[in-house]
């Protein structure tokens, strides 16, 4: 089982940002400049999650508060060996359950298209065709929870 950890400090939102690093900009070859942003702090517009496994940080998520109703989520992934675990499907269910305890019913994403059908699988839908960001092709997509 895994543990989702909502961070509260500086020393948490440096590790969700290691993890990032590495899959992002050293995996994927995403440009630090873009990888890192104004959202990268802790406050109200974007709370930060630190995905744990038996104490070891494997992963993160970052989610964006659009407005009242929209969650975007963002920069989510895991180190490669903890990846078809089932730990992606554990954590969406456990942000939207989070926010939706919040009144948040519209969750968005863009999805790269390598990825997009575990998305489909955790019931989220197309909602656009290919487009390119950060040197990747991605799609868009959303889910409404009832």
């Amino acid at each position: 089982m895994i543990e989702i950890k909502h961070v509260k400090n500086e020393n948490e939102l440096k590790q969700c940002i290691k993890i990032r690093h590495i899959l992002f900009v050293v995996g994927m070859n995403v440009p630090q400049s873009i990888e890192v942003d104004q959202y990268d702090c802790i406050n109200d517009i974007c709370d930060h999650f630190l995905i744990k496994y038996k104490n070891d940080n494997v992963g993160t998520i970052r989610c964006l508060k659009i407005n009242d109703s929209i969650i975007k989520l963002q920069r989510f992934g895991f180190y490669k060996e903890y990846r078809h675990l089932g730990f992606g499907s554990e954590t969406l269910r456990y942000i939207e359950s989070y926010y939706k305890k919040q009144g948040y019913q519209h969750f968005i994403l863009d999805a790269q298209v390598k990825a997009y059908q575990f998305y489909i699988k955790n019931g989220y839908q197309k909602i656009s065709d290919e487009f390119m960001e950060a040197g990747i092709k991605h799609i868009k997509m959303e889910k409404m929870l009832k």
